[in-house]
């Protein structure tokens, strides 16, 4: 898998079983791109997730199975979360372990009902909820002292 020995994975196609089995013997991973869109995705690997220590890059585009927001509390060096067209994911991941989170991305995310709390999150410099068609309302980015760029664009739901 990593055969140079950087620490980067990139295109996995897993099930469950083999995610979790691969999670929790690479806790140190630093950049990880993972698409969860032909197994039914109930969560069981991504909860090895909180045990990669050394993550910085987390993209799980187009995981259009996920339903369950993986688990980030022990991912305290997550740098970028890519989250674009998780469409049947509601709720979202929760950051309180993400200090150091610099972008979130969660385009398309279209059953997305409520927005991730960025109250622990004050290195966050990019927000994209653009067409997260189902949010009820919007985020609060007051504790995001470094933010400069929100992007809620054709969140229809917004009043």
């Amino acid at each position: 898998l990593d055969t140079d020995g950087d620490g980067i994975v990139n295109n996995l196609d897993l099930d469950d079983d083999t995610l979790q089995f691969l999670l929790q013997n690479s806790r140190n991973l630093c950049h990880l791109i993972i698409n969860l869109y032909k197994i039914k995705a109930n969560g069981v690997g991504l909860k090895e997730l909180q045990h990669l220590s050394a993550l910085q890059t987390l993209d799980m585009r187009y995981s259009t199975t996920l339903k369950s927001p993986p688990v980030l509390s022990g991912c305290p060096e997550l740098r970028i979360l890519t989250m674009l067209e998780c469409t049947a994911l509601k709720r979202p991941p929760d950051l309180s372990g993400c200090r150091k989170l610099q972008t979130l991305d969660m385009r398309h995310s279209t059953a997305l009902k409520s927005p991730p709390d960025l109250s622990c999150c004050p290195e966050l410099q990019t927000l994209d909820m653009s067409s997260c068609e189902a949010l009820a309302s919007p985020p609060d980015p007051s504790s995001c002292r470094k933010l400069r760029t929100l992007n809620m664009l054709y969140c229809t739901t917004l009043t």
